[in-house]
């Protein structure tokens, strides 16, 4: 059986990125890797984003969404979930979310529940 091993992520300051290309285009990808210890795949990544022509592609950008979507729970909502459990205790989640008004996820409405356990 083989042994998983760790993934370990490390943060490369732009100006290690703009050297290993400047090392790419020099001589090459082993004289990059040889001189920046610096993954094969990860400098080939970074070969791409500079030939892309994207502006300051050397720096490193979030890959978090620009709006995350809170859906707000008003009191009538909260009412309607502990309204429908309690009149049906043993409906699932999937169940109550088909019968309300609004569409949340499953793990909304158990947080819902959670927190007004006692209503």
């Amino acid at each position: 059986m083989m042994k998983k091993t760790k993934r370990v992520y490390r943060n490369y300051c732009s100006m290690e990125k703009l050297d290993a290309v400047a090392y790419y285009e020099k001589g090459g990808i082993k004289l990059a890797i040889q001189t920046m210890g610096i993954p094969r795949s990860t400098i080939y990544r970074w070969v791409k984003l500079h030939q892309s022509g994207k502006e300051n592609w050397e720096k490193g950008f979030s890959k978090r969404p620009k709006h995350l979507a809170r859906k707000k729970i008003t009191n009538e909502l909260i009412e309607q979930i502990i309204t429908l459990k309690r009149n049906h205790p043993q409906m699932p989640y999937k169940q109550i979310v088909a019968r309300l008004s609004i569409k949340l996820s499953e793990p909304t409405i158990c947080r819902v529940l959670k927190k007004y356990k006692n209503g």
